[in-house]
């Protein structure tokens, strides 16, 4: 939920400065009060990602341009939804794979957050993740343990704060 999350949360007029969402559902719930993006956006989703068909990037992407929105979209070609959680396996038919170059997400937002002229990146990133999720089967304890420790990289890696929540 988190690219979600970061998405509304722009939508809402807060003042950020950059919000990067991977395989995030790009519909919003804000649909009668959301105010034009303002920070810089970054999206990585798969072509195959069946929560984001090639019609929704494309409206959303019409969203961004129509409100200057200044973004970047990256649609991976064969990738489906949850590229980046091991746990859901690697059939794609699914719409829900694991892409073995999950470090190349990292290696994106890095090619994209690039050092300002002190060497930390422009943009520091934070999170929040679930890794722990109480009643959920184990496969999902798992992904979400997954999804949390690349958020916590990303973190790492461009100077943030990553927040492990549990849903209790």
């Amino acid at each position: 939920m988190g690219g979600v999350a970061a998405l509304e949360l722009a939508r809402a007029g807060a003042e950020l400065t950059a919000v990067i969402g991977l395989w995030p559902i790009l519909d919003s719930t804000r649909a009668t009060d959301a105010t034009p993006i303002r920070a810089e956006v970054l999206v990585v989703v798969g072509a195959l990602d069946p929560l984001t068909p090639e019609a929704r990037v494309d409206a959303f992407r019409a969203e961004l341009e129509r409100e200057s929105t200044p973004h970047r979209i990256e649609v991976l070609p064969g990738v489906a939804h949850a590229f980046t959680v091991p746990a859901v396996g690697t059939d794609v038919s699914t719409g829900f794979a694991y892409d073995a170059d999950a470090e190349a997400v990292a290696r994106t937002v890095e090619r994209i957050n690039r050092p300002d002229e002190t060497g930390r990146p422009r943009v520091r990133i934070h999170a929040v993740g679930f890794p722990l999720q109480f009643g959920q089967p184990g496969q999902a304890q798992i992904a979400g343990q997954q999804f949390a420790d690349l958020m916590r990289e990303l973190c790492r890696r461009n100077g943030g704060t990553f927040v492990a929540l549990t849903d209790r």
